[in-house]
């Protein structure tokens, strides 16, 4: 049934959505939530866990890995662009800084424990 595969996907979906937010990436970490997702949805981790290797074709400790090396390796935005560092040090100025703050985009990243993508555009 159509509507009963939809709403199982739904929670490879929610697991790929909540991974980035996590504090650590270890296996403990994603187990406990793969764990309160699966209970959520009523199916158990392993199904869980095969509907998303099913829908990402990796498991989901791999694919955490990934995004978040996908990250790291993206040109950064704020030390490449240089209407981005005129703006940091014109807002550093206006605010009285000692200092114009050395910000990177991968360092904001990990800070805020978030990937970016275009669905949050």
């Amino acid at each position: 049934m159509l509507t009963e595969h939809i709403i199982i996907e739904s929670a490879a979906l929610e697991l790929a959505k909540r991974l980035p937010s996590l504090e650590k990436h270890d296996y403990n970490t994603i187990d406990k939530l793969m764990q309160d997702i699966a209970s959520k949805h009523r199916i158990t981790g392993k199904a869980l866990h095969d509907l998303f290797v099913r829908k990402f074709h990796k498991n989901p400790d791999n694919w955490i890995k990934d995004k978040l090396d996908e990250a790291n390796d993206e040109p950064d935005f704020l030390a490449d662009n240089p209407i981005m560092q005129k703006f940091i040090k014109w807002a550093s100025q206006k605010l009285n800084l000692q200092s114009t703050p050395n910000l990177n985009s991968a360092t904001i990243l990990k800070k805020h424990r978030k990937i970016i993508t275009l669905d949050d555009i």
